[in-house]
């Protein structure tokens, strides 16, 4: 039996940080799945004109990620539909549903998973 332990450190809202353990695997060609879901910090941040978001999903499942601005409106909806379990990323290019870009500001970014909210984070668009 072999066992895949990784250890991941990133620097999220300027103020604090995150540890991301408990990467297994019974065997080295497997691919790796996380023991939670989870939303992570994005990078860069602040960013301009593009960050990319990281999300860690214990299963398979309907995934939706959303930008909302300050006010709570949506601003876009960076995807829709199902995704593997394990981990992914996406870039958000600062631009909203009609691709026009945003102001600058905050932004939140919601993950839900299967029509269930399950983490937002916030980020920082400077121009």
């Amino acid at each position: 039996m072999t066992v895949i332990s990784n250890i991941d450190i990133s620097v999220a809202d300027f103020s604090s940080f995150e540890i991301r353990t408990g990467f297994e695997s019974t065997n080295s060609e497997d691919n790796l799945i996380p023991i939670k879901t989870s939303l992570y910090g994005n990078y860069p941040n602040p960013f301009n004109p593009e960050t990319t978001i990281e999300y860690s999903l214990k299963e398979s499942g309907n995934i939706c990620l959303e930008i909302y601005n300050i006010r709570g409106q949506k601003v876009n909806t960076l995807f829709n539909e199902f995704r593997k379990a394990g981990y992914h990323s996406v870039i958000w290019s600062g631009k909203d549903i009609n691709d026009n870009p945003v102001s600058s500001g905050i932004y939140f970014y919601k993950l839900n998973v299967n029509d269930k909210t399950e983490s937002i984070k916030k980020c920082l668009l400077l121009k």
